[in-house]
């Protein structure tokens, strides 16, 4: 009985002992991932061409993500200056830089354990529809649920052009019933994950959208009313119910 008690001891600390290694296989590998993804992505922008992190990697960096948020007081960070427009004029505002990601050029299994990727791989942000994001709510997009509305998202391409975004739009929709529409007469901007972020990893039909509309310095379609309130409102951004404004019957289950 001794023998036998000595000897799960030694069993409970050697699994033990693998899991922790395990762990920090794990942690590491992400690591080394990150940092292959930036050099990656350096070289992309002095070269202009598609560099992939690693020989036998399908995808590569297509583009860098920003998330900008409004500075109430002074704050410390990264400030960034975002003008945006409002009756043919423009205002400054300080934001700061809440997170960044680099998105890789698809949303494949593989390319979303290390990022988010591009569901609309014909469709770069900033380009005539609605461009899509996904990531996994468990990681990457796991912050996705403190985006508030007007926040603004950044997007940096290789050749250096910045595009920018303010967040209108914050919604839970089924991907049963419906789904993005991309082919839309506007340039937008719409992040992906599955909802609800403390679920475990259960399945869900869930999720999550945040879309932003493309802004620039003279884009009178901006100066609206209606975009104006949106502006001036600065409400947490809470979701609110699907609709048809940009969203039709899914024929696909998003399962991000």
């Amino acid at each position: 009985m001794k023998f036998n008690l000595k000897a799960l001891m030694y069993f409970v600390l050697l699994v033990s002992l693998l899991g922790f290694l395990e762990t920090g296989y794990h942690q590491v590998k992400a690591s080394l991932a990150q940092k292959l993804l930036e050099d990656a992505w350096r070289e992309s922008m002095l070269t202009g061409e598609n560099i992939k992190p690693w020989s036998w990697a399908d995808s590569w960096p297509a583009f860098k993500l920003q998330w900008l948020e409004k500075q109430h007081g002074k704050g410390k960070g990264n400030n960034q200056i975002v003008r945006s427009p409002i009756k043919g004029k423009t205002q400054s505002s300080s934001h700061s830089i809440r997170a960044e990601y680099l998105v890789l050029a698809d949303s494949s299994g593989e390319s979303l354990a290390f990022g988010p990727g591009l569901h609309t791989p014909n469709l770069f942000p900033g380009e005539m529809g609605n461009s899509i994001i996904a990531a996994h709510r468990d990681t990457h997009f796991k912050e996705l649920q403190g985006m508030k509305l007007n926040d603004i998202i950044r997007i940096e391409l290789k050749s250096g052009e910045l595009r920018q975004f303010q967040v209108d739009k914050i919604k839970v929709v089924d991907a049963d019933i419906e789904a993005p529409i991309v082919g839309i007469a506007e340039r937008r901007l719409t992040l992906i994950t599955c909802y609800p972020f403390d679920s475990n990893g259960e399945e869900t039909s869930l999720r999550y959208l945040v879309s932003a509309t493309m802004f620039r310095q003279n884009d009178k379609a901006r100066n609206q009313s209606g975009f104006k309130k949106s502006l001036e409102t600065g409400l947490p951004g809470e979701p609110i119910l699907p609709n048809q404004e940009f969203f039709h019957p899914s024929q696909l289950a998003y399962r991000f």
